[in-house]
């Protein structure tokens, strides 16, 4: 399958368009300062980062072999952000796990 350059490009602007249309969010944690919150959420992103690297890590020793085609552009494009959705929702479920709650700025 072969996908245009310019068809990449729209695709990746709408995908984040409408992530911006979201609702700003901040963690909570009673008792907690937005200083301490602040070095838990590094910590988790962290944590979450090793695990992507081992996840894609492992994602490319299985697929090294396989022939270049000539959308290995927009797979590895589509890997990176599914990548960076990955630890997002790593991160998240960090947070959460140290009891932390997602909750919408007003």
């Amino acid at each position: 399958m072969t996908f245009n350059p310019l068809t990449i490009v729209a695709v990746t602007t709408i995908v984040f368009s409408l992530s911006a249309c979201t609702k700003s969010t901040h963690w909570s944690k009673p008792g907690v300062s937005n200083a301490q919150m602040l070095q838990e959420l590094s910590q988790c992103r962290h944590w979450a980062e090793k695990e992507i690297e081992k996840e894609y890590g492992l994602e490319q020793a299985t697929t090294r072999h396989q022939p270049s085609s000539s959308d290995a552009d927009y797979r590895a494009q589509m890997s990176r952000f599914s990548a960076l959705k990955r630890r997002d929702r790593l991160t998240e479920s960090c947070m959460q796990q140290s009891g932390y709650q997602k909750v919408k700025a007003q």
